[in-house]
């Protein structure tokens, strides 16, 4: 059985502890390990009910070493001592049995122990020093009602009447009421791993599975473990919480290893089937092979290869991605050219594994803007880049009626267009108040079927 349950932890002049709980069978194991100097303290809350209820102080002095209870509202904790008399706490051994039907001295009694707000308990008649000493006592839940029996595992060190050094490892007592509790942390000695409901596979998609340990012995101290998965023929990812995640079809290895310290582990084969094959990989390339589009406007059929060829979703999305040239693609693939030079096309996966492929196409097929057109036309543009007004110099040989000019932008929609006849000599034409967002667009003049675009930038 694994239940959580959270530790409140106070502790005096800025000490700072971890700590690890365990339930193992029906025992509460809290492993504390923390060591206090002279003067510092720590408060516990044994019962999980947001108050403490044991507080353990090292006051230097073997007097008011430990103070039961500072919150008896939700539990009334008492040191179970040989005799209340003495006001001593009897350091006990691995083995021993702290419970009602104990026949212990150490076991119970009211007379027997301090509760409430009684006077705190010192181990006056302990040694210089002890180690891997436990200390027994019990509390009783005021919401229940019900008595719990339990062990504090400590290492104290003296000289004299002084305390140097307090160091407690861990708590732990028994869950079901009136339970005994024996002392001692008992390792683990085997892991078993089965899945939730003795299942072996995960067959739907991306399905989960609840790994579950049973360990061995049943009364092992700390049963806490630590979570891994060796990926196989198939591959899986698992959580702190042993909760498996099914990424790939074949077999992975569930391995469980114990936090005690025993470095003992158990593993177990999970069959992962009927999930989707992600793409690994994406090949481009232009229809024929081609990597060049040579021709105004043209055009270009871009074509993906796939690995691997069995790959469950192999739909792609597409972009260009705009270099010295510049063009656009639209959903299937289809590649126009606008300006010359160096385009990036990009296709990416749209199963969710990010995978992409890239590949550049160079576009040669239009003018630029000093290049002759039919031999009889010259073009200049300024100011480029420009604010609001740009102008068109065009020079001719003669004259060319329904020169079209006409402005877009990078997607291709058309922003300006006008028809323009056109005589020998120098021809200015004005382009005023586009009023056009700052970026860049491509102007583009046809005249006597020749095409010239032109990329220009708007402040």
């Amino acid at each position: 059985m694994y239940k959580r349950l959270r530790l409140n932890i106070s502790i005096g002049i800025l000490f700072i502890i971890g700590y690890s709980i365990t339930s193992v069978g029906q025992v509460i194991y809290k492993d504390i390990n923390t060591t206090l100097a002279p003067t510092q303290f720590v408060s516990i809350d044994i019962d999980s009910d947001g108050d403490n209820e044991i507080q353990i102080i090292n006051n230097t002095s073997r007097v008011n070493l430990f103070t039961p209870t500072i919150s008896p509202g939700s539990a009334n904790v008492q040191l179970l001592t040989n005799s209340f008399a003495t006001s001593t706490v009897d350091k006990l051994g691995i083995g021993e049995v702290i419970g009602a039907a104990n026949s212990s001295s150490f076991r119970n009694g009211v007379a027997n122990g301090c509760i409430g707000s009684c006077l705190s308990q010192h181990p006056a008649v302990w040694p210089s020093s002890v180690s891997d000493v436990y200390i027994a006592f019990r509390f009783t839940n005021t919401s229940t009602g019900f008595q719990h029996y339990g062990w504090m595992w400590v290492d104290v060190a003296f000289s004299g009447t002084t305390v140097l050094q307090f160091t407690i490892k861990g708590i732990a007592y028994e869950l079901t009421p009136n339970g005994d509790v024996t002392t001692g942390f008992i390792p683990v000695s085997g892991i078993t791993i089965q899945g939730q409901g003795g299942a072996t596979t995960i067959s739907t998609p991306s399905g989960t599975l609840q790994m579950i340990t049973t360990i061995a012995p049943a009364n092992a101290t700390n049963q806490n473990v630590s979570w891994t998965v060796i990926n196989g023929t198939g591959t899986a990812t698992i959580n702190s919480l042993g909760v498996l995640t099914a990424l790939a079809n074949g077999t992975v290895t569930v391995q469980a290893t114990a936090q005690d310290g025993s470095a003992v582990f158990g593993e177990t084969t999970i069959t992962i089937s009927n999930q989707p094959i992600v793409v690994s990989s994406i090949t481009i390339e232009g229809q024929g092979g081609a990597t060049t589009i040579s021709t105004p406007s043209g055009t270009l059929q871009m074509i993906t290869t796939i690995a691997p060829a069995n790959a469950t979703n192999q739909n792609v999305s597409w972009t260009v991605i705009n270099g010295t040239g510049t063009a656009t693609i639209n959903s299937l693939g289809v590649l126009t050219a606008l300006t010359n030079g160096t385009v990036t096309v990009q296709a990416t996966a749209q199963d969710g594994s990010s995978v992409s492929g890239l590949i550049d196409i160079v576009i040669n097929s239009t003018l630029s803007n000093n290049e002759i057109i039919q031999n009889d036309l010259k073009v200049n543009i300024y100011p480029n880049p420009f604010d609001n007004d740009i102008y068109i110099n065009v020079k001719t040989a003669g004259n060319s009626n329904n020169t079209e000019i006409v402005l877009v932008d990078l997607t291709g929609k058309v922003l300006y267009s006008r028809s323009k006849n056109l005589i020998l000599g120098e021809n200015i034409i004005e382009l005023e108040k586009l009023n056009l967002s700052g970026g860049f667009y491509n102007l583009i003049i046809s005249s006597k079927n020749k095409t010239l675009v032109r990329k220009i930038v708007k402040f």
